[in-house]
């Protein structure tokens, strides 16, 4: 039979209708491909470490955990260690790092106002957390909280300083002593806090409960030139955050490469590089105890 030209233009329809559809699906099967591929590629890595010890030390302390890092996630991973906080906070809010190591404090405001992430956190000691302790010298005649009236107090990294500021006055307000009863003094990091104390240039330094055992590792400075005054309770240890910008392949990547560590005898060896005994997984909830505190002492709502 043969088609008359109207009929013969409607069969060309149909056969359009039916082949478009699946130009279509060809389009956006080849659109969620290209996708995918340009998000799962990475130039590289940033990662950035807040300085809580000088930046020098911190470098050769992390080099060797980025080139393990780096070995892992088949990338070329950077390290950044800016000289003090505030340099450190205008290079996070510039979104410099795909992956950070900060304090509690900054990982509150970095998650609020840029979306970083907390995925894991430190082990030190054994412990992954930490309490912060008021630190005097042994003999020195301070055993009281009330003794440190009218005397300098130094706290280490400033008013961003989670553990060794935020913290620690947080505690002596707890214990009766508020801002203005003793003289405030801030030195470049925690570390330097306690350092000013065992020299005798104040009579009491804020910092976390293990640094002075980490201090003699590091330092010719006898455990017991110190004794703590008071001691808070124990909060998670200090996070490490992603950003939002990095993709889940390979956050899950680095969780799984820095959680192995202590599984190996060369990953043992890295860990007590840089000061630590584990990193372990985080999560954002892990922080809330932190955010009660820094709204007590700071007025900030996190």
């Amino acid at each position: 039979m043969q088609l008359t030209p109207c009929a013969a233009t409607h069969g060309r329809r149909t056969a359009s209708r039916l082949v478009l559809p699946f130009y279509l699906i060809g389009l956006l099967v080849a659109w969620l491909m290209f996708e995918t591929a340009f998000a799962d590629s990475v130039d590289g890595l940033s990662v950035g470490i807040f300085p809580r010890r000088d930046s020098q030390t911190t470098r050769e302390m992390f080099e060797p955990l980025m080139e393990y890092l780096s070995q892992e996630l088949d990338l070329e991973v950077s390290l950044d260690v800016p000289p003090d906080f505030e340099a450190f906070w205008v290079r996070l809010r510039e979104n410099r790092y795909d992956l950070v190591h900060l304090n509690q404090y900054q990982y509150l405001r970095a998650h609020q106002l840029y979306g970083y992430e907390a995925i894991l956190r430190n082990e030190e000691m054994g412990r992954s957390e930490i309490a912060t302790v008021i630190w005097v010298r042994q003999g020195e005649g301070i055993d009281r909280p009330r003794d440190l009236k009218g005397k300098k107090v130094i706290f280490g990294g400033g008013r961003q300083a989670m553990v060794s500021y935020i913290m620690a006055v947080d505690l002596l307000r707890e214990h009766g002593l508020e801002d203005d009863e003793y003289l405030m003094e801030f030195a470049l990091n925690p570390v330097s806090a306690v350092l000013s104390l065992y020299y005798r240039q104040s009579v009491a330094a804020g910092s976390g409960d293990i640094l002075p055992q980490l201090l003699a590792i590091r330092e010719p400075i006898p455990v017991d030139a110190f004794k703590p005054l008071l001691k808070s309770r124990p909060v998670a240890q200090l996070p490490w955050a992603v950003s939002p910008t990095l993709t889940e392949k390979h956050s899950g990547q680095i969780m799984h490469a820095l959680t192995q560590l202590k599984q190996t005898i060369g990953g043992q060896q890295l860990l007590v590089g840089a000061g630590l005994t584990g990193i372990v997984l985080a999560t954002d909830s892990d922080y809330d105890p932190h955010r009660r505190i820094v709204a007590r002492v700071l007025m900030e709502q996190y």
